[in-house]
């Protein structure tokens, strides 16, 4: 019942100077693609060079579209407009897993279901610890753990701005006090 297997899965690596043209000669022999991008899972989307097209033609004939980072850290999307502009496509972002468990994962998932709703719930539900916001085995007592991962990365990501902003305007407050400490008669 669960070990069905759709193989029909192209893991791409993004090189500079890919010819996104490429894409379509592929397109017709598979369900899905992972693409590795750049760094958190950026990808080109202006010049020649530019996924954006590609990625929506995928989308739109019903074809599954993951991103997955080729670094060691995770698919961050949400960072850089370049990630926002294929979160808006609809791409799926793999977070954190291993581009073995995204592949894995999305071959199985084709394997039970194909349309893109359903297969972005079970690439971001976590079975075995791929996903580290809900590392563990995936099931609590039997009940799914149904944490909103993007949302908590977006809580995440938030925060980490704030506090950052936050240190700026610290920094620039002891500056000026400083300016000041140093300027008076007193020093």
């Amino acid at each position: 019942a669960y070990t069905k297997l759709d193989n029909s899965v192209l893991m791409l690596m993004l090189t500079p100077g890919f010819n996104p043209e490429i894409l379509d000669q592929i397109k017709s022999k598979a369900k899905g693609i992972i693409i590795q991008g750049y760094g958190l899972g950026n990808m080109p989307i202006n010049g020649k060079e530019t996924l954006v097209p590609k990625v929506r033609e995928w989308l739109e004939d019903g074809k599954i579209v993951a991103v997955t980072s080729q670094a060691c850290y995770e698919t961050d999307l949400g960072q850089y407009e370049v990630g926002r502009e294929f979160m808006k496509l609809g791409v799926i972002p793999t977070l954190d897993m291993t581009q073995e468990s995204a592949y894995t994962k999305l071959i199985w998932s084709l394997g039970h279901r194909e349309d893109l709703e359903s297969v972005r719930k079970i690439m971001w539900r976590n079975y075995a610890g791929e996903i580290w916001p809900l590392n563990g085995n995936g099931a609590n007592n039997g009940k799914t753990n149904s944490m909103d991962i993007m949302g908590e990365m977006a809580r995440y990501h938030e925060l980490t701005r704030k506090l950052y902003e936050s240190n700026t305007q610290l920094m620039e407050v002891m500056g000026l006090i400083f300016s000041k400490i140093k300027k008076s008669p007193a020093h």
